[in-house]
């Protein structure tokens, strides 16, 4: 269904009507406010059309009408009257994307308080269905080499294609960071019996992973993915690819 310009307008009203109240929206609350001059009963048959058309939808019969998800998402792309945001909350979100891409982490909650700031109403954020994360830590594995004359150590084992050189070192220096708060870990590191944390990313990381299991005898229907695991010997890293120079451990 196309809708006109007036279809469209009596369609804004009861949304704006619907925000403000929180309820069912009566057709003659549309009339005063649409400024299209019609009459309640012009409007009644306005919105039976919208419900025909699945844009408008009754909690009961002899309810008013309250806007469907399809017209809440039309209003925000095309119908709001002021769609700007303000150069103050402007440089907000930019310095906080900024934010995000230096920590490497997905905070959705940074954007339902900028919500609620620019709104002065509740904020709420969610991840919509069926979107994946920016990116999926496998496991972290414990690697004993002593026997090749290199130092054991720790591998972050990620899922993720296309990470560069910097976040690489970026994220190594994190997990660093993370595990250095362990008292046995940094004892370790100061002694110079760990070598540095390193890190494999690969868009096919977790298939890798029960690979390696299945290599070192694990049964099929026993394999699970363990968030720390230890491997004995060496690993190929995933696509034969050759080693990073940023993972020490796995050269």
């Amino acid at each position: 269904m196309n809708l006109s310009r007036r279809l469209l307008k009596v369609l804004c009203a009861i949304v704006e009507l619907y925000i403000r109240s929180g309820g069912p929206v009566a057709s003659g609350e549309v009339a005063r406010v649409s400024g299209l001059g019609l009459s309640s009963a012009t409007i009644r048959n306005i919105m039976s059309e919208l419900e025909e058309s699945g844009y408008l939808s009754r909690p009961h019969a002899s309810a008013g009408t309250v806007p469907s998800d399809r017209t809440l998402r039309l209003y925000v792309d095309t119908m709001s009257s002021d769609r700007r945001l303000s150069p103050a909350i402007q440089r907000k979100v930019a310095v906080q994307m900024q934010e995000v891409r230096r920590e490497l982490v997905e905070d959705f909650a940074w954007v339902a308080r900028l919500t609620a700031d620019v709104t002065q109403e509740a904020g709420v954020a969610v991840r919509p269905f069926g979107m994946g994360r920016f990116l999926e830590a496998v496991s972290l594995v414990a690697m004993e080499r002593a026997d090749q004359g290199r130092r054991p150590g720790y591998v972050l084992l990620l899922e993720k294609q296309g990470l560069s050189s910097a976040e690489q070192h970026r994220m190594q220096a994190q997990a660093e960071d993370v595990l250095s708060a362990h008292f046995h870990y940094r004892v370790a590191r100061d002694l110079g019996q760990l070598a540095p944390v390193s890190l494999c990313a690969s868009a096919d990381m977790r298939e890798f992973y029960l690979h390696e299991c299945r290599r070192r005898g694990m049964i099929e229907g026993n394999i699970k993915v363990e968030p720390l695991s230890f491997w004995r010997g060496d690993v190929a890293l995933p696509g034969g690819a050759a080693p990073s120079p940023v993972a020490e451990a796995m050269v």
